[in-house]
């Protein structure tokens, strides 16, 4: 399991990096299933949780188009939130931590977080 951190004022940094160029055929968000847990703590609601990582998967492009995914979302906490990818098969791609400090997670938080998961489906679903 890999853990990212998000400190204030360092959001761009904590999740920067190129995406790799994986010749894959992207996949449509209508083939993402999502789901969030405590969305009390998630300071934003589930279809807009969930909205931001089906984008984030869909344009990394990692993913096989034609195959179903799910994301497993859960907000642990007001500033610590957990996503799991997985396939059809249940077959887990990634299993990631999100921490945030100094503010609440929030829509721009959960995009760093996406981002940065989509990244990590992209590295591994590609090797």
């Amino acid at each position: 399991m890999r853990r990212y951190a998000l400190f204030a004022g360092l959001a761009a940094a904590a999740c920067a990096g190129a995406s790799p160029d994986t010749g894959a055929h992207a996949v449509t968000t209508a083939e993402i299933s999502c789901t969030l847990e405590g969305a009390n703590f998630a300071g934003v609601v589930a279809d807009e949780a969930c909205g931001i990582f089906r984008r984030a998967l869909a344009e990394e492009g990692a993913l096989t188009a034609g195959n179903r995914y799910s994301v497993a979302l859960t907000a642990r906490s007001a500033d610590s939130a957990r996503a799991v990818v997985s396939d059809a098969d249940g077959t887990v791609i990634a299993d990631l931590d999100f921490d945030v400090m100094d503010t609440p997670l929030s829509a721009a938080s959960w995009e760093q977080f996406a981002r940065g998961v989509a990244r990590e489906v992209a590295r591994k679903h590609t090797h």
